[in-house]
């Protein structure tokens, strides 16, 4: 399941990039590596799970066990952590914050009156 999130995620990373709203590409860029670190997360503790089992300590499996579905619940969750659009592109959030450059003001022509003042 973690895989199929990270590569709908990765997609969605993609598309961000290819409408240049790096802000959302990060989000998705972070989503990922938050993700990838709970899948790794989820490795080590099956296996220190599985190891618990072969030892027959089952109290420390049983804790592991809800360790590991409490960190699955978690990485399941939508919108937990950092969000990223996963639908359609959107359009690029910062260039609405980014104020349009002015036009400088029209040059001003001063006339100068032979007897007038300087």
């Amino acid at each position: 399941a973690l895989w199929k999130k990270i590569r709908t995620l990765t997609a969605a990373k993609d598309r961000a990039v290819e409408a240049e709203d790096y802000e959302e590409a990060k989000r998705c860029k972070d989503m990922i590596a938050r993700l990838r670190q709970i899948g790794q997360s989820l490795r080590d503790l099956e296996e220190r799970k599985h190891q618990a089992v072969r030892n027959e300590d089952y109290d420390v499996a049983k804790a592991l066990k809800v360790e590991i579905d409490n960190l699955r619940k978690q990485a399941e969750r939508p919108g937990s952590g950092v969000a990223c659009n996963t639908g359609t592109p959107r359009l690029p959030t910062v260039a609405a914050a980014v104020p349009q450059q002015q036009q400088p003001p029209a040059p001003t022509l001063t006339v100068f009156e032979p007897n007038g003042p300087p």
